[in-house]
């Protein structure tokens, strides 16, 4: 599998996290410990879990996330579980 390695962007720091890539939501949930695809990928699992219609949403800076189908709006949300945000979809510009 792909594993990435985040190095701390402050000079003092110099830590290294690793990041299997695994895309699967069982292992996120049992670790809780991935990246946005990971998130969204899980959110994304539930949200069709509870009748939601959902849709996995990636774009040009790599980022992935979630959004939601809303009756009431008639509209897709933006659900980012990665950075906690909900209809936020231009907060990556």
């Amino acid at each position: 599998g792909i594993t990435e390695i985040h190095t701390c962007n402050d000079p003092a720091c110099g830590v290294q996290t690793r990041f299997p890539r695994l895309n699967n939501p069982l292992h996120l949930l049992d670790s809780r410990n991935g990246r946005c695809g990971e998130w969204a990928n899980t959110f994304t699992a539930i949200c069709f879990a509870l009748g939601f219609d959902a849709r996995h949403v990636h774009d040009s800076t790599d980022h992935v996330w979630t959004e939601v189908w809303s009756d009431g709006q008639a509209r897709w949300l933006h659900v980012d579980s990665c950075e906690q945000a909900i209809d936020r979809p231009l907060m990556y510009e």
